[in-house]
């Protein structure tokens, strides 16, 4: 039976394109779709690192609420925001491809801190994550090197790393590749755990 369903998704440019993959792949099967953009709480508060409120759920929260209400059909994730236990009478429906499941780097303008002679000068590199995984993983490697909270969307992010005074950010490979913004990978961490289900976009 065809359907008309209502997709939720957060604003984001990087949202709206993970909810078209959906969509695409709905439509395929004979269905008609609707995006219905929602803001989050993460996307509202910009001026917190994303530990210190609301958890695991602060990008889905408000998504699966609409849920509940039946103000739209089903929702889009990235699966790695998903938190362990969902809200009661919701479930996962699906999950898509998955892309490149990495971490990475993208570096300031003439920064060359990953330079083996440059490492071995006292200069202290400034890296920017807000992710307690990523900077964790960070520190045990690179102890010597100085970790600042960063927020806002991939393009917002890439900005300030080009304006404000740090050397490098990281990135979830999958967010850049689907926005076109390969050609701003320095270099992929292939060293780093990435966080469980990174690179997969979910369907509840």
């Amino acid at each position: 039976m065809k359907m008309y369903l209502r997709i939720g998704t957060r604003k984001s440019t990087l949202a709206i394109i993970q909810a078209k993959n959906v969509s695409n792949a709905l439509e395929a099967l004979g269905h008609t779709t609707e995006l219905i953009k929602i803001t989050s709480d993460g996307d509202e508060i910009q001026d917190k690192p994303l530990p210190s409120f609301l958890g695991k759920g602060v990008f889905t929260k408000t998504l699966d609420n609409a849920l509940i209400k039946c103000e739209v059909d089903v929702v889009t994730h990235s699966l790695k925001d998903i938190p362990t236990q969902l809200i009661n009478g919701i479930s996962q429906g699906a999950v898509l491809k998955r892309e490149d499941p990495y971490d990475v780097i993208v570096c300031s303008e003439g920064s060359d801190f990953l330079n083996e002679d440059f490492a071995e000068s006292s200069y202290k590199p400034v890296i920017a994550t807000s992710s307690t995984r990523r900077r964790a993983q960070w520190l045990n490697r690179y102890p010597n090197h100085e970790l600042i909270n960063i927020r806002g969307n991939i393009e917002t992010r890439i900005q300030k790393i080009k304006k404000e005074n740090m050397d490098a950010a990281i990135f979830a490979a999958a967010g850049l590749n689907r926005l076109g913004l390969q050609n701003e990978i320095e270099k992929k961490l292939e060293w780093m755990i990435p966080s469980a289900g990174q690179g997969a976009i979910a369907v509840l």
